[in-house]
């Protein structure tokens, strides 16, 4: 009789890793308000900046959503982020994100991660070329 529960909980692990994936992307969908964004260099000198703005999540197939990003911050003035693309969440809740550049290139960044993810807040971060980004968002 035992034999018998073996192939079942391996069919039941490999569906809830699927399912995972798709309730990650339905809880992403919406507009997010960006509450604090923080940046670390590469030589690990970190900046918490005054900021305000939304992260966009929509348009999920079951692999990719799309997502637009349109923030302010101050850093000596008024600074502006505004980038678009898509975001792939694995099952682990890391993430890909291929930039859309302005020059009609895209950019692959290989590292992201969402720390915490509830109906209403969102904490992730994200390395590019110029170092470590990390947002904390609410919807």
């Amino acid at each position: 009789m035992s034999k018998y529960w073996v192939p079942f909980f391996f069919i039941a692990v490999f569906f809830s890793g699927c399912n995972k994936v798709e309730k990650t992307q339905r809880t992403l969908t919406g507009v997010w308000n960006v509450h604090q964004y923080k940046f670390t260099t590469s030589t690990g000198f970190s900046y918490y900046y005054e900021s305000e703005g939304t992260m966009d999540f929509g348009s999920c197939d079951g692999e990719l959503c799309n997502y637009a990003l349109n923030f302010i911050y101050q850093n000596q003035g008024s600074q502006s982020k505004i980038e678009s693309g898509t975001i792939d969440v694995d099952e682990n809740n890391n993430f890909q994100l291929n930039r859309l550049n302005p020059d009609g290139t895209s950019t692959l960044i290989e590292y992201g991660r969402i720390i915490l993810l509830t109906k209403d807040d969102l904490k992730m971060e994200f390395a590019d070329e110029t170092g470590l980004h990390e947002f904390v968002l609410l919807k």
